[in-house]
């Protein structure tokens, strides 16, 4: 099942209207270290990791509609990780801050449409027969994962979106600063 495996990697440092961050960058190097490189953990091939670093919300777009659109096997893997800034978007959404990511000038809030929402994700996979192991690194995931909802529903909330696209074939892993 390896071979069917592909991880797409993201990290955001550089940001045009947030505070950049000095570790997503290392984090997508640790990653391909432990699952590329690393002859205790290593399973995967060069070819199955693809590390975006700094993209746009339009570029991060791409990479997964092309990823979707490149699907001919049934059954396949794939790995998506991303370190950087994370944000609510609305009451129910989760937005991967992209260097283009904007706050609203009046109220708390990023623009919908200057991030990449983790529902935009759970849509594409939905259109082709893709387990997703989703790894979110994202700095105050706690604080951004409880400003959407109460934390006790918060999980429970990304488990059934992922649950309505995937059924019960997918990973869900949040890091969390609280």
């Amino acid at each position: 099942m390896t071979d069917r495996v592909t991880i797409i990697a993201v990290g955001v440092e550089e940001y045009t209207h947030l505070r950049p961050l000095r570790g997503p960058s290392q984090d997508v190097r640790n990653l391909y270290d432990l699952l590329v490189e690393n002859g205790n953990t290593a399973l995967y091939g060069p070819g199955q990791f693809n590390s975006i670093l700094n993209p746009t919300s339009n570029r991060l777009r791409e990479v997964i509609s092309q990823y979707t659109n490149e699907r001919t096997a049934l059954g396949d893997i794939l790995i998506f990780y991303f370190s950087g800034h994370g944000a609510p978007v609305g009451h129910q959404d989760f937005g991967f801050c992209t260097i283009d990511t904007q706050f609203h000038f009046e109220q708390p809030a990023v623009l919908p449409l200057t991030t990449f929402r983790f529902s935009e994700l759970l849509l594409a996979l939905s259109l082709v027969d893709v387990a997703p192991i989703i790894i979110i690194d994202a700095c105050y995931s706690g604080r951004v994962i409880n400003s959407i909802v109460p934390s006790s529903d918060a999980v429970n909330l990304m488990h059934e979106k992922v649950q309505q696209s995937n059924a019960s074939n997918y990973a869900l892993l949040c890091s969390c600063s609280e």
